[in-house]
């Protein structure tokens, strides 16, 4: 039985939708701040007015705030397999962090 392939995507406001191969959108989830990544089941996004990066499982899974760094701000993020990678920017030092699902 042939599936048929369908493309994830999100649009880069507080809506995420997924894109498939007829260009029709479906409304997934509603964020309020600055989405960083997402492949279609989970969200990795900047809480809208704060520093708190958070990973959200649009399945109704609790959101994960992802631990920072001191003094810094996330800057931009990407979803792995099992969590996220993502740089923060402060006044003198910026780092790499990986997020694998646990908190330090």
């Amino acid at each position: 039985m042939a599936m048929k392939a369908r493309t994830w995507c999100a649009l880069p406001l507080a809506l995420v939708a997924s894109c498939s191969s007829a260009q029709t959108l479906e409304r997934v989830d509603q964020i309020s701040g600055r989405i960083f990544d997402t492949d279609g089941s989970r969200i990795l996004y900047l809480g809208g007015g704060s520093t708190q990066l958070t990973l959200r499982n649009v399945m109704g899974a609790p959101e994960q705030p992802i631990a920072g760094f001191a003094g810094q701000t996330p800057s931009y993020g990407f979803l792995a397999p099992n969590g996220a990678i993502f740089a923060t920017m402060g006044a003198t030092v910026n780092t790499l962090g990986l997020y694998n699902g646990t908190q330090p």
